[in-house]
């Protein structure tokens, strides 16, 4: 167990804040797995990936598991997301790192109060997220990784020393040692990255409602992914279906949505809502993806996806939606889309559902 600072890492030096650029989005398929073992209801999640292992295309099993009943969503992703882009900008890129808690809040648009400061709960919700993702689970078939921590964090304690982070509970944290599990260098972020725009970033999450904003930043690092493994062909039009696309990103299940509706629940029209408002261009998570993050997604099946009767669900599942591909002047870098073994998609959003502060 660490126990004291490590010496490369001066209790005196101040965080770097970040915030220039975009933020940084791991594509490889193995993180792909993780982002979504993130998102899932179930403890665990079970997911078979295509790698490159020694030039020979691979399929790996990539398993997650959190040991908590602690809200795993949208905020969570972005924690999570935000530490994955503060390691990367540091010149020992994967080694532990100063996460001053404050400063992570503001860079990711968290409401301050009329002093300037955070309020107390909100900074203890951002201490709880850092404790449910050391409580996180990644183990890889190959590259060999056994049951290793999203991250590890240590809070320093009264005599200098520093401890994990859960052993802190109930004392105020202004500042964690956090370190990334063996996860890092499989996932190989020098080879397999994008940016996301950082007003996806800093889009409103705390208290109760703004699941509009959720989903966006959901489907946007679902998006990224897909644009980065299209990139390769050069500029064009994709063709995706909807469905797929709330899957991948952990917004919805197509079972859950099908069970919604048999029980006359509005969850599965709130969520067309969410993601396109009234039915207007410029409303919903889908205008925030083109306004904030730059990406060309339309709804190209209007009638299906606006479907009403008998069998809406699965017409709106089907829906086809029309995503271009940008060209960001860098060599594509090809990731491949898994192959699910074992799943369970997050509940549907509901607008007074209880959120992270």
């Amino acid at each position: 167990m660490l126990t004291r600072p490590m010496p490369a890492l001066s209790l005196a030096s101040a965080p770097v804040a970040c915030r220039d650029g975009g933020l940084v989005l791991p594509t490889h398929p193995i993180h792909n797995a993780m982002r979504r073992g993130m998102l899932v209801t179930l403890p665990s999640h079970d997911e078979e990936v295509k790698i490159r292992v020694n030039g020979k295309l691979r399929r790996v099993r990539v398993r997650t598991g959190f040991a908590t009943q602690a809200p795993r969503d949208a905020n969570l992703l972005k924690t999570h997301l935000d530490l994955v882009d503060q390691a990367y900008r540091r010149p020992a890129r994967g080694m532990g790192f100063w996460y001053d808690l404050p400063d992570a809040l503001g860079r990711m648009g968290y409401q301050r109060q009329a002093g300037g400061q955070f309020h107390p709960d909100t900074t203890r919700a951002l201490a709880g997220r850092l404790t449910v993702l050391a409580k996180g689970r990644v183990s890889v078939e190959e590259p060999a990784i056994a049951s290793e921590p999203y991250w590890r964090f240590f809070a320093q304690g009264e005599d200098g020393a520093l401890w994990p982070l859960e052993a802190h509970t109930g004392r105020p944290v202004r500042r964690v040692l956090a370190v990334p599990g063996a996860w890092w260098q499989a996932i190989d972020l020098a080879g397999y990255r994008t940016a996301l725009p950082r007003g996806l970033a800093t889009l409103p999450m705390d208290g109760h409602g703004h699941q509009v904003e959720r989903v966006t930043l959901q489907l946007a690092a679902e998006l990224g992914v897909w644009e980065r493994a299209e990139a390769r062909k050069g500029p064009h039009v994709t063709h995706r279906r909807l469905g797929s696309l709330l899957e991948r990103a952990g917004v919805a299940d197509k079972a859950v949505l099908l069970e919604a509706v048999s029980r006359r629940d509005n969850g599965p029209k709130r969520l067309r809502t969410y993601l396109a408002g009234e039915g207007f261009a410029d409303e919903g998570a889908l205008a925030l993806l083109r306004e904030l993050g730059g990406f060309a997604v339309d709804i190209k099946d209007e009638a299906a996806f606006w479907a009403t009767g008998r069998a809406w669900v699965e017409k709106f599942w089907d829906a086809r939606l029309a995503i271009g591909v940008r060209d960001h002047g860098e060599r594509p870098l090809a990731t491949l889309p898994p192959v699910a073994i074992a799943h369970r998609r997050a509940e549907l959003p509901h607008p007074r559902a209880a959120s992270d502060t």
